[in-house]
C-alpha cells in the first residue's frame, strides 16, 4: 500500500481522455498522455498527479460514469450508507459526443457490468458505446449528402470529408433522402423512409440496444445543444420533449433558408441541420424512441450532466485502496478485469477538494 496522502497539503488531479484519443493508434495515445503528464508534472506544487491517473477511459466506462453522475444528481442513488434506493427508479442515460455515442441503464439481462454501491448493494448496468460518429464528415461520403444541409440564399460552404478533402456543399434539404443516408451510415439496413410518409421508424432493423422500456431518459452533450439551438430558433422552451414532436420541429428548422448573414455571424450554423437530423435519427431509429420522451439539460441540483462526476466517484473509491489508510478495501472488477468500484462510501463533502480535469479531445 502506498503512503497515506495528506489532503491538507494539496489536492489530487485526475485526467481522463475519451473518444478523441480512442480513435488514435496506441503509439499516438501514449505520446499525448506522456506529454500531458510532463506538462502537469511541472506544476506538481499545486496538486498531486500519479501517472496512472492520466489515462483513456473506454466507451463503456464513459456510459457507466454518466449513469452514476446523472443518478447521483437526481438523488436516485445516495452517498450515505443509511440511504437506500430502488434500482427500478433509476434513469437511463444517452450521451452523443463528437466521436462516439453511449447508452447506459439498469438491467438484469446478460452482458452487463456490475457495480457495488454502499451497504454492499450490487447492481447491474448495461452500457454500450457506438464509435465513429463525426456527423457532417461522415455524411459527405454519401451521394445524397446535400439533403442533410439547409438551403442557402446562394452561398456554398467548403467542408472536409473523412479523407480530409474539401467538398463544396450547397444545401438542398430533403428529410427522406437525408434520413436514409444516415440510416445507411448507422448500419440500419432493410428499411428505408418513403416520400409518402408511410414509414415513421426503422428501429426494428437497428442492431443497437433499444430503450423503449425505460421510464425516464436523460440526454447529454450534443442532444442538449441541438435542442437548445432548435428551441431558440423556433421560440420554444422546456427541458423535456417527445421524439415525435422533436423530429417535426427539426424538419421545420431544416426547411428554413440559411442566409449568408446568419452564417457569417455563426459559421457552425451551416452544420446545425445535419446535427439535429443525426440526433433525431439516432434516438428514433437507432434506439426506438419515437413514442418516448427525453429530458436534456446541462445541470441538475448544481451538478453538471456529464460523465465527469461519475468518474470522480469511481476514482475516489478505487484510489482509496492505494493512497488512503484503509484497512479493508474489497474492490470489484468488471468482466474485462478493469477495476471499477469498491465498497467504500461514495463522494461526500470531504472529497470535494479533489480536482477532476476531463480531457475531451474532440469538438
Amino acid at each position: 500500500m502506498k503512503l497515506f496522502y495528506n489532503f491538507n497539503i494539496k489536492p489530487f488531479l485526475f485526467l481522463r481522455a475519451t473518444a478523441g484519443l480512442r480513435l488514435l493508434t496506441q503509439d499516438y495515445q501514449e505520446q499525448i498522455l506522456n506529454l500531458v503528464r510532463t506538462v502537469f508534472r511541472k506544476q506538481d506544487s499545486q496538486y498531486f498527479l500519479d501517472d496512472s491517473w492520466a489515462k483513456i477511459i473506454t466507451g463503456e466506462q464513459e456510459g457507466l460514469f454518466l449513469w452514476l453522475s446523472v443518478n447521483y444528481a437526481y438523488q436516485k442513488i445516495k452517498h450515505q450508507n443509511t440511504q437506500q434506493f430502488d434500482i427500478q427508479n433509476t434513469v437511463a442515460v444517452i450521451d452523443i459526443g463528437g466521436a462516439s455515442a453511449q447508452i447506459a441503464f439498469s438491467s438484469a439481462q446478460g452482458n452487463n457490468k456490475f457495480l457495488h454501491l454502499p451497504e454492499k448493494t450490487r447492481i447491474q448496468i448495461f452500457s454500450q458505446t457506438i464509435l465513429g460518429y463525426e456527423n457532417d464528415q461522415s455524411i459527405l461520403g454519401n451521394t445524397d449528402y446535400a439533403s442533410c444541409f439547409q438551403k442557402t440564399d446562394g452561398f456554398t460552404v467548403g467542408l472536409n470529408n473523412q479523407s480530409n478533402v474539401k467538398v463544396d456543399v450547397n444545401g438542398n434539404y430533403d428529410f427522406v433522402k437525408c434520413t436514409n443516408a444516415i440510416l445507411n451510415f448507422m448500419g440500419i439496413i432493410g428499411c428505408q423512409y418513403l416520400q409518402d410518409g408511410s414509414v415513421q421508424s426503422c428501429s426494428s432493423s437497428s442492431k443497437i440496444q433499444q430503450l423503449t422500456s425505460q421510464k425516464q431518459i436523460i440526454g447529454a452533450s450534443s442532444i442538449f445543444y441541438a435542442k437548445q439551438e432548435l428551441y431558440n430558433k423556433l421560440s420554444l422552451s422546456g427541458d423535456t420533449f417527445t421524439l415525435k414532436q422533436f423530429r417535426e420541429q427539426v424538419k421545420q428548422f431544416c426547411s428554413m433558408i440559411l442566409t449568408n448573414t446568419e452564417y457569417q455571424s455563426n459559421s457552425k450554423s451551416f452544420t446545425s441541420c445535419i446535427q439535429m437530423m443525426w440526433e433525431s435519427t439516432f434516438l428514433i431509429d437507432g434506439l426506438g424512441l419515437l413514442n418516448n420522451s427525453v429530458t436534456t439539460l446541462q445541470q441538475y441540483n448544481s451538478f453538471n450532466v456529464d460523465w465527469s462526476l461519475g468518474s470522480l466517484i469511481f476514482d475516489i473509491n478505487t484510489m482509496q485502496c492505494d493512497y488512503l489508510d484503509v484497512s479493508k478495501c474489497d474492490s470489484i472488477k468488471l468482466q474485462d478485469n478493469t477495476q471499477l468500484y469498491s465498497d467504500s462510501r461514495m463522494v461526500n463533502s470531504f472529497f470535494s477538494l479533489i480536482i477532476l480535469l476531463a480531457i475531451n479531445l474532440f469538438i
